[in-house]
């Protein structure tokens, strides 16, 4: 997104860039490493709490739980709206076609109480989205 909005890259589709795309997308990004712009990428949630907290990188994408883990630590770190925009991801559920009698109602179970609102509502709070807005906001 900070490519495009730099006009570096048009992207016909981000969700499936082109090899073009993603060839332009990268020779930028190196770029942007080669000039110092970037300390690391993080490869697991410690990683990332760590470098923020040992003051090591100031601005980072990060998991809400980290920004939590971050808090706990006494280091102020908070969300910053991007200009741009942002790229989401999302989680699904589904049922395992194997599953029948007790086990596949306990499944209808577990998929209703998480759709109901509260799993939403919390997970809202925290920024993230919800299934079944209604319920989410009723809780």
């Amino acid at each position: 997104m900070i490519s495009e909005s730099l006009g570096k890259v048009k992207y016909h589709d981000k969700g499936n860039m082109t090899r073009s795309e993603i060839d332009q997308t990268m020779a930028f990004m190196t770029e942007l490493k080669h000039s110092g712009q970037f300390r690391a990428f993080w490869k697991s949630f410690d990683e990332s709490v760590n470098l923020m907290t040992s003051g090591e990188v100031i601005i980072q994408s990060m998991w809400s739980p980290a920004v939590t883990a971050v808090r706990a630590k006494g280091v102020p770190c908070v969300y910053q709206p991007l200009k741009e925009g942002y790229r989401a991801w999302g989680g699904g559920l589904g049922l395992a076609k194997h599953l029948s009698g007790i086990e596949l109602d306990a499944a209808y179970e577990y998929l209703n109480w998480y759709l109901s609102g509260w799993v939403g509502a919390y997970l809202n709070r925290q920024g993230y989205y919800s299934a079944v807005l209604d319920t989410a906001k009723a809780n």
